[in-house]
């Protein structure tokens, strides 16, 4: 994270320093500072706190940069040309979009908790969810990820 962006340190506060909605709302309510976002912005999408800070003040910049690192996780996550090696190699292990490790089915599996918690949250779906979901399922094998893409699915 940089903290260049916001030039003296004093006028913002990290979101994972931010323990409670309470303390969010106090941020909001009393004290003028930004609140600042991790580089990977898709690693708070389970954040509550993120979620609740989302409702009460609705950053258009944030929601741009978790649209546009939506896409190319999903992409890199489902899609990506590099899993075809990793895939007959079952205990190789990646990193979640929080920065935990595990298989690659862990990782999607998480991925698409994330979104589905963020999606029931905000009740509704991000476009690029549905566009995900719209080219995942033609290839969906019936089975793996039943329980979160259902999930999704319930909300578009």
């Amino acid at each position: 994270n940089s903290l260049e962006e916001f030039g003296n340190d004093s006028c913002f506060i990290w979101l994972k320093e931010i323990n409670s909605v309470s303390s969010l709302g106090n941020i909001i309510a009393h004290e003028n500072k930004d609140i600042a976002l991790p580089d990977r912005c898709s690693s708070v999408l389970r954040d509550e706190i993120f979620q609740h800070w989302l409702c009460l003040c609705p950053d258009k910049g944030v929601v741009k940069r978790v649209r546009e690192n939506l896409p190319f996780k999903l992409k890199e996550e489902f899609f990506g040309l590099h899993h075809a090696a990793k895939r007959q190699r079952k205990d190789h292990d990646q990193t979640t979009v929080d920065g935990r490790q595990g298989s690659q089915f862990q990782v999607q599996g998480y991925l698409l908790d994330s979104l589905a918690d963020f999606s029931d949250f905000m009740q509704e779906t991000l476009p690029e969810t549905e566009e995900f979901l719209a080219k995942y399922l033609r290839t969906w094998n019936g089975c793996h990820h039943t329980s979160q893409l259902l999930r999704l699915v319930s909300r578009i």
